[in-house]
């Protein structure tokens, strides 16, 4: 070949050498377009680090060693058939005791409610749901939180200190104010009362105490107060003094209290001035009422609760003439000797608490009682009426709920029942005169 021909050869090769590193030099300089995934496509995983000879010669003497390991544990065999639980087992899982949690398809609130349901007697579960709060006696007596079971003070230093200044105000009138706290279920029924009611701070020696100190610091303050538990806890079990689903008491309770205040009333030096009676009591039948209690327990309980029934009484009376007697000397235009005011207990001649109490005395007993829930309703309106600032009577008789709580309202109600009992009606707390007298 000659000198012509070489030098072509030549710069065909040195030119296609040249070509294949622009052409390797362009492709690795092209950007690489971001990824997109699309609806079927599926994400990327990630990409394996690029390994030195040195790392794969260690990751290459690491393998064995591993699979060794592998290959020398021996999977646990599996037991084909489960062992089966014995039926002490079964018992314990499906009737779990105090303390352990019940399963999870079976919440606290549930178990708790459906064991309530099981020990009730009407089937009633839940009933701290209600407002306020009740719960159900071993026998199906049913006692509110509020009222029952809480315990509230029936008379404090305090309370009585304003009880026995509207007293000695009414002495100076000539009325002997004969002070009646009536017990709460929970104190004239305590064998009734459940267990859980400890829940709520219930102590039944302390429930019985809190009733009786208050009678001592109000007999002390020389207040004449009637003791209504210890006659009420007379009472057969079979006619019971409160009823079963409502808070108020039964005709059996509400002439055991009336027998209470009667005796009272009779070993009281005033009882000698008053005009007496003889009184006939006669039964009328039975009938049921409504009570918005046992309304609203019901919708707690699957099973239907026992009505409230009551007997209906009628209590008729005339006048026993004796000439001892200076209250007489009025004749017709005598007012009645005794005044009952009060609370939904008496109210209307609920349980006929006001008849049993003109045959226990042989008084006749006006009933100024009032079913509104402000507990001075009844006292205030009849000591600003022109009745009493004309005549007061020989007793007024104050029968008071426990769960009245008379302190809560402060002082301004005791000024002005002071005011009106000592006919003070200029007096700038008095309702009574022409400010505010029932004509």
């Amino acid at each position: 070949m000659d000198k012509a021909g070489l030098t072509t050869t030549a710069l065909l090769v040195v030119m296609a050498a040249t070509g294949g590193a622009l052409a390797q030099q362009d492709t690795s300089q092209t950007p690489v377009k971001p990824f997109q995934m699309t609806q079927d496509q599926p994400a990327p995983q990630p990409q394996q680090p690029v390994q030195t000879p040195a790392e794969q010669d260690t990751q290459a003497a690491q393998e064995p060693a591993a699979q060794t390991v592998e290959e020398t544990v021996t999977p646990r065999p599996q037991t084909t058939q489960p062992p089966q639980p014995s039926p002490q087992e079964e018992a314990a899982v499906s009737s779990p005791e105090a303390g352990q949690a019940p399963p999870a398809d079976n919440p606290p609130q549930t178990a708790m409610a459906d064991q309530a349901a099981q020990t009730s007697q009407y089937g009633c579960a839940n009933l701290e749901d209600l407002d306020p709060p009740a719960l159900e006696g071993p026998n199906g007596f049913f006692f509110t939180v509020m009222d029952d079971i809480a315990m509230q003070q029936v008379a404090d230093p305090a309370l009585v200190e304003s009880i026995s200044d509207l007293a000695k105000r009414l002495r100076a009138r000539g009325t002997v104010l004969v002070y009646v706290p009536v017990p709460s279920k929970s104190q004239a029924m305590p064998d009734e009362v459940p267990e859980a009611a400890w829940v709520y701070g219930y102590n039944e020696s302390v429930n019985a105490e809190i009733y009786d100190h208050a009678l001592s610091r109000l007999n002390a303050a020389d207040v004449v107060a009637v003791d209504l538990k210890s006659a009420l806890q007379k009472a057969d079990p079979a006619t019971p003094p409160f009823q079963k689903v409502d808070p108020l008491w039964t005709p059996e309770g509400a002439r055991l209290a009336a027998e209470a205040v009667a005796q009272t009333l009779k070993s009281l030096p005033a009882y000698r001035k008053a005009n007496l009676m003889t009184f006939k009591t006669t039964e009328e039948g039975q009938v049921t009422r409504p009570s918005e209690l046992r309304t609203a327990l019901q919708t707690y309980c699957s099973d239907p609760l026992p009505p409230v029934f009551e007997k209906r009484y009628e209590t008729a009376g005339e006048e026993a003439y004796a000439a001892d007697r200076p209250f007489n000397v009025l004749g017709a235009d005598a007012p009645a000797p005794a005044v009952l005011v009060g609370s939904r207990f008496s109210a209307g001649g609920q349980s006929h608490f006001d008849g049993f109490l003109k045959q226990a005395s042989g008084l006749d007993v006006s009933n100024r009682a009032s079913a509104d829930s402000y507990p001075f309703q009844s006292i205030d309106g009849y000591l600003q009426s022109q009745d009493f600032q004309d005549h007061p009577p020989l007793f007024l008789i104050w029968e008071v709920p426990a769960g009245s709580n008379l302190a809560r309202f402060g002082p301004l109600p005791w000024l002005t029942l002071s005011a009106n009992a000592a006919g003070d009606c200029s007096n700038e707390n008095a309702t009574c005169g022409e400010s505010g007298a029932e004509k």
